[in-house]
């Protein structure tokens, strides 16, 4: 039943977002714009609930034969990071997944385009960092920080992950490695050593998602200003990270 609800509403949004397309303008059309969305949040949450707490039964229940569920727990929460209409430069609603995108892709060109101001700012940044007198490691310090990694520093950078932080593009969550740490640290410690003897990580390790999150509730989905990037990375390259700003810390 909830199902084809949410699904109603969807159809419904769709709706009143080609009728905002052709009338901007119209106020009664962007209330009943917003309150539609609302109601479609609400109805995702509910389902998203009741799938969380079902999902013990069906562990138990099902035993290994319980992909599909992940699979769809996955896709009903990544569904609230879909954009599904956006306004352009004109504050025209794109709703043609070709168009949103193209607007996203204008947004954020303009937006960390390298203008004449950027490069100023730069050069000036240059000549300060290299005209200040600003602290520096002394030798102990560098030594310390070039030291060999030990298995012991990548167990503590793990612990310190978030286990509800989202996985890279190989799907493999910090839960995972907490979990199987005992197998699986001995053949990332060798291909961590190899990675410093090589000077660069794998480009796996090294490759990341872009997506975009809104900013939060109170704020207009269909506005790019809304919406923050994001870099998803693998855990691996997490532990690495994580590993040498614990070094710096120290």
């Amino acid at each position: 039943m909830l199902n084809s609800e949410s699904g109603d509403r969807e159809k419904e949004l769709d709706n009143i977002a080609k009728q905002l397309a052709d009338h901007p303008e119209d106020e009664t059309a962007q209330k009943h714009y917003e309150e539609c969305k609302k109601r479609l949040e609400i109805e995702q949450l509910v389902k998203a609930r009741g799938a969380a707490v079902r999902s013990r039964a069906k562990w138990i229940e099902e035993g290994d034969r319980n992909t599909k569920y992940f699979l769809n727990l996955e896709k009903n929460r990544s569904s609230s990071n879909v954009i599904r209409h956006i306004k352009n430069e004109r504050n025209e609603i794109a709703q043609n997944p070709g168009k949103v995108l193209s607007t996203i892709k204008n947004f954020y060109n303009k937006l960390f385009s390298r203008d004449k101001n950027l490069r100023d700012t730069e050069t000036k940044l240059n000549t300060f960092m290299q005209c200040c007198q600003h602290p520096t490691l002394t030798q102990e310090e560098r030594d310390a920080c070039d030291t060999h990694i030990t298995i012991e520093e990548m167990g503590a950078a793990l612990k310190q992950l978030n286990n509800e932080s989202a996985p890279g593009c190989d799907g493999i969550t910090a839960v995972f490695y907490k979990t199987f740490w005992r197998l699986l640290k001995a053949p990332l410690f060798d291909c961590f050593r190899e990675c410093l003897e090589v000077g660069e990580l794998s480009i796996s390790q090294r490759r990341g998602i872009i997506t975009l999150i809104h900013k939060g509730k109170n704020t207009r989905r269909d506005e790019l200003g809304n919406w923050r990037p994001i870099t998803l990375t693998n855990v691996e390259y997490k532990i690495y990270t994580k590993m040498l700003a614990l070094r710096l810390q120290q």
